[in-house]
């Protein structure tokens, strides 16, 4: 677990969860790389339902596979682009999808595959830079 987990690790998993506290951004990315699978527990509350949690862009740049659960635009980017799986906000539901991918490595790393192609087409800064251009050229021209 990168980062700070905010709660006890079950000792029944302690020996596959490894949890690092708090590091630098770069540290971080290389150990985000180092998973198998990322986690995004989300509840579904109207902000939820309304953000984009900004942790999603570093999951999808190092090219692994995502749970989440099934709420907002974070859904709709894992879902259209086949990059992780959905669950319910239900805790049992979560670990088992976790555990659905780190039982199926090439599952797993197909989807992981996606995000990082995703990443470097969809959401390089280049593309963004481009549809931001041309917005902004549409508007220039309808003055």
């Amino acid at each position: 677990m990168v980062g700070e987990p905010g709660c006890d690790i079950p000792d029944h998993v302690s020996d596959r969860v490894t949890v690092t506290g708090r590091l630098p951004f770069d540290e971080m990315l290389d150990y985000l790389s180092a998973c198998d699978v990322l986690a995004l527990p989300l509840s579904d509350t109207i902000a939820n339902r309304g953000r984009w949690p900004s942790k999603v862009n570093e999951y999808v740049a190092v090219g692994r596979p995502t749970v989440s659960c099934d709420v907002g635009d974070v859904a709709n980017l894992l879902r259209d682009n086949d990059i992780g799986l959905l669950v319910k906000p239900e805790p049992t539901e979560f670990a088992a999808r976790i555990d659905e991918l780190l039982d199926d490595p090439q599952r797993a790393r197909e989807m992981g595959d996606r995000a990082r192609e995703v990443a470097q087409t969809t959401y390089s800064q280049e593309t963004i830079a481009d549809k931001l251009e041309e917005f902004y050229g549409k508007f220039i021209a309808a003055r």
